[in-house]
């Protein structure tokens, strides 16, 4: 037997109270009126659409129900997804700092003049080893989340390395041997906040995040 939906259990009682009604309308139904077990008759038919307009309604109720409860899954997955796109983005613009420096965009002093970027690399880090990415949505989200987290634990190792050898001598290019990976790891961090902001996307669609091709 087809499991009906509310709109359909609808449908049937509008439609079953229509079909009553023009049947009394009609003249061999003014005719049925007239005898005395009419009453009960009638009685009868509007209980069944009583009944069936009752059901109709509480599997309206229930449908509704599923939906808000739908959405709010759908609410705390985005709200739980949302943050690790930002320690994405986050690595992001660091690698992409260090690139600039690299390439002469920025003045390398501000990068490794102090430990300040160094210490940021260093607690991104932190906060990504404390994402439980077993959590993530989908294995391959899970793998790529920890690609980000070596690509930064490396450029830490060769940032630090970049500023010893600068502070010892600026005009020596060693410094720039030592983060000859940053532009690498700033492509495969930029793929990997790409795939993320497209599973967010499938997330707060209610649909599982699809495999990148």
């Amino acid at each position: 037997m087809k499991n009906f939906k509310w709109y359909e259990w609808a449908v049937l009682a509008a439609l079953t109270a229509m079909l009553f009604g023009g049947a009394a309308l009609s003249p061999w139904g003014k005719a049925l009126l007239k005898f005395e077990a009419a009453p009960a008759w009638i009685q009868a038919v509007f209980s069944v659409v009583a009944i069936l307009a009752g059901a109709g309604f509480v599997l309206w109720q229930h449908h509704l129900q599923m939906r808000r409860d739908a959405q709010i899954r759908i609410e705390n997955r985005v709200e739980a997804f949302e943050p690790l796109c930002g320690l994405i983005g986050q690595a992001l613009w660091q690698m992409s700092h260090i690139q600039d420096a690299v390439d002469g965009r920025i003045p390398v002093e501000e990068v490794l003049e102090t430990d300040v970027i160094i210490d940021d690399v260093s607690s991104l880090l932190e906060a990504m080893d404390r994402v439980n990415v077993h959590e993530l949505p989908t294995a391959y989200l899970c793998a790529y989340f920890i690609d980000v987290r070596r690509v930064l634990r490396r450029m830490e190792i060769q940032l630090r390395r970049a500023a010893a050898d600068w502070r010892v001598d600026s005009i020596d290019p060693r410094w720039k041997l030592q983060l000859h990976a940053a532009q690498e790891a700033k492509r495969q961090v930029s793929n990997t906040l790409h795939i993320f902001h497209n599973a967010m996307t499938s997330i707060s669609r209610g649909e599982r995040p699809e495999l990148p091709i």
